[in-house]
């Protein structure tokens, strides 16, 4: 009962976790597309949602959804961009 009452917050750990590892894959590759095909293929082959309901994700995801690794993978080539380039 205990593992179930916890369960929420060791999944919100872990997804900020794989973020990270996510945010760090895209920084020594520098290359989301990549990143975002892989990310694909993955959901594809798992069978997996790409943007579950909140409460699945909140009782067992213990890892980003597809739509948040893409979001990611956006946010890095928009970082990495100069000011100047839209």
């Amino acid at each position: 009962m205990f593992i179930l009452v916890l369960q929420p917050a060791l999944n919100w750990h872990n997804r900020r976790v794989e973020m990270a590892a996510g945010e760090t894959a895209l920084a020594l590759s520098n290359n989301p597309q990549a990143f975002v095909s892989l990310m694909t293929k993955l959901t594809d082959q798992n069978l997996t949602e790409a943007e579950p309901s909140q409460w699945a994700k909140l009782l067992f995801y213990d890892h980003p959804t597809y739509n948040e690794r893409v979001k990611l993978a956006h946010n890095h080539i928009s970082r990495s961009q100069p000011s100047g380039v839209t």
